[in-house]
C-alpha cells in the first residue's frame, strides 16, 4: 500500500490501547457541550485536555478505560487519526474523567466513598472542621466509621486533595497508595479521577482512627509544617 495515500480509519481513533478521544479543547469550553471531558495531568506541571462529543465513541472510550493497566502500559497514546499524542505512562500524574456516563471505579478494602475535593480551599475548609473532631475523639472500633482527609503531591508539586470515607478493619493500610496499580476517587457532579501512584512523592493523611499500624514502624516526629 502506498503510505502516501494510506488513510487511518475514523473509528480507530485511540487512547492507550484501543480507546478514542477527540481533538483538544479550550479550558473555558461550555459545560454540556462534550459527552466526555479529559483532562490528564502530567508530572512536568503540564495539562492536556481533550474532549468527545460522539455518543458511540465516548461509550466506547469508557468500556475499554483499563483503569488497572493504563499507568503500566508503557505509552499512553490519544487524539485522532491525524493529530496524536504519546504520553510515556510513568508521567502522568492522573487522568480525570467529566461524565454523566458511568466510569469505573477502583475502591480499596473496607473504602465505601472516595471523592475529589474541588482543591486545596475545600480541602483546608474540611480540615479545619473536621480534624479537631477526629483528634479530640478518635477511634478504632472494627467496624465503627472511618474519616480521612488525603493531600497527594507528585513530581513537580502539585497537589490532588480527596475526601475518604469507609469502616475501621485491619485490612486499612496506607501504604497501599504507593504500591496499588491506580487510585481512583469520584468527581461530584459526574466522572472520576484516576491516580497514578508511581508518580506519588507524598500522601499526607488526616484520619479519625486512634490507632495506624505499619509493618516496619513509624518515626514518631511531629511535623513542623503541616
Amino acid at each position: 500500500t502506498d503510505a502516501r495515500n494510506h488513510r487511518e480509519p475514523r473509528d480507530r481513533d485511540s487512547f492507550g490501547r484501543g480507546h478514542c478521544a477527540d481533538r483538544t479543547t479550550p479550558a473555558d469550553a461550555p459545560a454540556g457541550k462534550n459527552l466526555l471531558q479529559l483532562r490528564i495531568g502530567r508530572t512536568d506541571g503540564g495539562t492536556g485536555r481533550y474532549s468527545q462529543s460522539d455518543p458511540r465513541k465516548a461509550a466506547v472510550l469508557l468500556s475499554r478505560f483499563a483503569a488497572t493497566t493504563m499507568f503500566s502500559s508503557g505509552i499512553i497514546v490519544i487524539g485522532t487519526s491525524n493529530r496524536m499524542t504519546l504520553i510515556k505512562a510513568d508521567e502522568v500524574a492522573w487522568i480525570a474523567v467529566k461524565t454523566a456516563l458511568p466510569c469505573p471505579q477502583i475502591s480499596f478494602p473496607d473504602i465505601e466513598q472516595c471523592e475529589m475535593l474541588a482543591g486545596k480551599k475545600k480541602f483546608d475548609e474540611l480540615l479545619a472542621a473536621q480534624w479537631p473532631r477526629w483528634r479530640k475523639t478518635p477511634s478504632s472500633a472494627p467496624g465503627g466509621l472511618m474519616q480521612a482527609l488525603l493531600e497527594l503531591t507528585f513530581r513537580g508539586g502539585s497537589c490532588v486533595y480527596l475526601n475518604v470515607l469507609g469502616m475501621v478493619s485491619e485490612k486499612i493500610a496506607p501504604q497501599r497508595l504507593f504500591t496499588a496499580p491506580v487510585i481512583s476517587a469520584a468527581i461530584p457532579g459526574g466522572g472520576a479521577i484516576y491516580i497514578n501512584p508511581r508518580a506519588l512523592v507524598r500522601a499526607r493523611i488526616y484520619h479519625s482512627l486512634s490507632e495506624v499500624m505499619y509493618p516496619d514502624g513509624i518515626l514518631v516526629a511531629k511535623a513542623d509544617e503541616i
